[in-house]
């Protein structure tokens, strides 16, 4: 499908030759915004029901108030410094430029999924080097407008536009930095879950290597627990079962007609993690219309813990990929 930046019939790369067509331009710019925007509040609504709401409209919206509306929100978006409580907007796209793969994990508190790389408007930081041009307006963006519209203002809001690709489907209301199975609007999350007990260490891996799964309720997102002196082991796979996915046309595209990925943490100690580190499971994973963050029923070859508790736990982030034409009619390659 061909994307509307395309067949708008705008030279995207000369926006000085509009000028007396300015409000044609912003009309494009104001529907990849509002497209971006409903897909934003769907993967941040907090429940399984779509919130997608119309995005096509609003042309008559006098320009003045489409930019002032684009850049308030793109600075939600693109937040420099400590998160507000109950703000669903900052830390909301993923940086795609940065391989953390296997990196080790903040663990402060104020550090949004982790330590998982997101974009900012910090001035020569990753997300204005990919752009190619100055932030700067953004950054020094006040209510009332404090700027005139002219084609560097115009082109720095497309720069945006093109390369906000993945979204962080974060939607808890304090951005503690925890990221969790629950974290994703419109899928649902569960568990498989292997156990064993006994009365002693020996049986109790016997006990857990003969294991078949159950199915627990609810989202319980310990991932493993040694404990010596209490005989057990416990070990879910999380998954995340499609319910409403919708594209910015409010149409249902299932997860494999998307690029969804996500990160997954394990944090343990020295004998089996050292610290946090995070893993990537892809769309390789996938069966039938779920997602598995995890799929092996054994996957450690445990030791006895001795008289210690040993614990290793597990969170999940999933990143929702929307610069793909079964997501939004503006994706630009």
């Amino acid at each position: 499908m061909a994307s509307r930046w395309d067949t708008s019939g705008i030279d995207w790369a000369n926006l000085d030759l509009y000028k007396e067509r300015q409000s044609w331009v912003i009309d494009e710019l104001y529907l990849a915004f509002k497209e971006r925007d409903a897909l934003m509040v769907q993967a941040r609504a907090g429940n399984t029901s779509s919130v997608v709401t119309s995005w096509d409209f609003n042309h008559s919206t006098r320009d003045y108030n489409k930019i002032n509306t684009m850049l308030s929100r793109m600075q939600e978006w693109l937040h420099i410094g400590s998160f507000t409580r109950g703000q669903r907007h900052q830390a909301g796209w993923h940086d795609h430029t940065v391989d953390s793969i296997g990196d080790a994990i903040s663990t402060s508190g104020n550090v949004a999924y982790r330590g998982i790389p997101y974009f900012t408007m910090a001035a020569l930081g990753s997300f204005e080097t990919l752009c190619g041009v100055s932030l700067a307006p953004l950054r020094d963006f006040t209510e009332p407008i404090n700027y005139r519209i002219d084609a560097d203002l115009l082109t720095m809001i497309y720069k945006i536009l093109i390369n906000l690709k993945e979204v962080l489907p974060y939607n808890g209301t304090r951005f503690i930095g925890t990221p969790n199975t629950t974290s994703f609007a419109v899928m649902i999350s569960n568990n498989t879950r292997w156990s064993g007990t006994g009365g002693d260490w020996a049986s109790t891996k016997a006990d857990y290597d003969s294991a078949s799964s159950t199915n627990p309720v609810g989202a319980i997102f310990e991932f493993l627990a040694l404990s010596a002196s209490d005989s057990g082991i416990r070990h879910e796979n999380n998954y995340f079962d499609f319910t409403n996915l919708k594209n910015s046309s409010n149409i249902v595209v299932l997860p494999s007609a998307t690029g969804l990925y996500g990160y997954k943490y394990l944090q343990g100690n020295d004998v089996y993690y050292s610290g946090y580190t995070s893993d990537i499971f892809a769309l390789d994973s996938l069966v039938g219309e779920r997602i598995q963050g995890y799929s092996e029923a054994h996957p450690y070859p445990f030791t006895d813990p001795l008289s210690q508790i040993e614990s290793i736990n597990s969170r999940t982030v999933l990143i929702l990929k929307v610069d793909i034409d079964t997501m939004i009619q503006y994706y630009t390659p």
